[in-house]
């Protein structure tokens, strides 16, 4: 039955790779806003789904986790559909936080389907293959997205409208014909008698939470800025962005294939510190990157980079958690922060000056979210040795 979670998440990632660069696109070819107003755009659907992670918890959790998967599907493309054929920027806006509310209910149901029951290598086996599923989706969508667009403005949204609802209808298709109902994807029930099941959650998932938040202000200058520099800087087309992007995809896919081979970065601290510098080196190639071979090797960087940061969370995050729904909505919410600070201080800082601070910032931040994960797991130990 995990299958079907894979094969949806896979669908979904395209669907929103084309929607969330598609957008980029079609609204400066539709309505030509100023580049801090992109920023906004861009930041939007993050900005509704961070809030709708953490404040819509009562609510989500009244529901059967498939019911919410593929109701936020069919929803999602709804949502798709109706940003499309919005004839004024205001509605976009409009339809773009729609979409990032009904979002809310998709991937922390999917990942606490997949987590339930799970712990040390099973867990970060089955985290790995998820990650995997979705990000061969990212490596998909970027190039796609750009070709389609080529040849039609606003066609990749179109295309994530149909992908996002056979995501929805797979999944639902999947539960009908499931001996038990579909039951088997369901959290585990509390223990018999009441008793609550002891929550043993490492604190590495702070430090991982705060590396994520670095890693995301980076994606989000690549997901809301970048593609404008692309075009206007650099002169490329939109399918070159679109490949440039699709390295950046790759080179996250390749880092989940690796991190899921290995166990030495679980459970450390080192190895998220080591990726958000490499994520920092990345943007300070970027920095000098005149030609599409330093672009390509400098995205690269920063996708397993970006591998690494995700993987730290997920597992940290949920590592011996009962509450697991919780903690990827917790996940979700950081990262979506981290997307909706990158995109508008990035687009904010490209309007008002040019690329180069854009890409200074993104790696000031990550600089400093290594140093704050270096002080807490000082903090960390300091702490343990005293209580010896």
């Amino acid at each position: 039955m995990d299958r079907a979670l894979f094969a949806a998440a896979f669908l979904a990632s395209v669907a929103l790779g084309n929607l969330n660069l598609g957008i980029v696109f079609f609204a400066k070819d539709a309505f030509n806003p100023a580049p801090a107003t992109m920023g906004w755009l861009a930041a939007t659907w993050a900005i509704a789904y961070a809030i709708a992670c953490l404040g819509l918890r009562p609510l989500i959790e009244r529901h059967s986790p498939i019911h919410e998967i593929v109701g936020s599907a069919v929803l999602v493309a709804a949502a798709t559909i109706a940003l499309r054929l919005s004839p004024v920027l205001p509605g976009v806006f409009v339809c773009y936080a729609v979409f990032g509310v009904v979002l809310a209910f998709f991937w922390p149901s999917v990942m606490g389907c997949l987590s339930a029951g799970r712990e040390s290598r099973e867990l970060a086996g089955t985290m790995i293959r998820f990650n995997l599923s979705w990000c061969v989706g990212g490596i998909v969508s970027p190039y796609l997205c750009g070709w389609l667009n080529e040849r039609q403005s606003g066609a990749p949204l179109w295309l994530a409208a149909a992908l996002m609802l056979s995501a929805g209808l797979l999944v639902l298709r999947r539960r009908r014909l499931a001996p038990d109902g579909g039951r088997g994807w369901q959290p585990p029930a509390p223990a018999a008698g009441g008793a609550a099941e002891r929550d043993a959650s490492t604190p590495l998932r702070f430090p991982a939470w705060i590396g994520l938040f670095g890693s995301y202000f980076g994606q989000g200058i690549l997901t809301g800025v970048f593609p404008l520099i692309g075009r206007e800087r650099f002169g490329l087309a939109e399918s070159g962005v679109g490949l440039l992007l699709l390295i950046r995809a790759f080179t996250n896919s390749a880092g989940f294939l690796a991190l899921g081979a290995l166990a030495f970065w679980h459970f450390r601290l080192s190895p998220m510190i080591a990726g958000q510098l490499l994520g920092a080196a990345g943007f300070g190639l970027l920095l000098m990157a005149r030609s599409p071979v330093l672009l390509g090797l400098s995205l690269a960087l920063f996708g397993f980079s970006n591998a690494m940061s995700y993987s730290a969370s997920i597992f940290h995050g949920v590592a011996g958690s009962v509450d697991r729904a919780r903690r990827m909505a917790m996940h979700e919410a950081t990262l979506s922060t981290g997307l909706v600070m990158g995109s508008v201080l990035g687009g904010a800082v490209y309007g008002a000056a040019d690329y180069r601070p854009v890409y200074a910032m993104a790696g000031a931040v990550l600089a400093v979210t290594a140093l704050a994960q270096a002080t807490l797991g000082w903090r960390f130990r300091r702490h343990r040795d005293h209580d010896v």
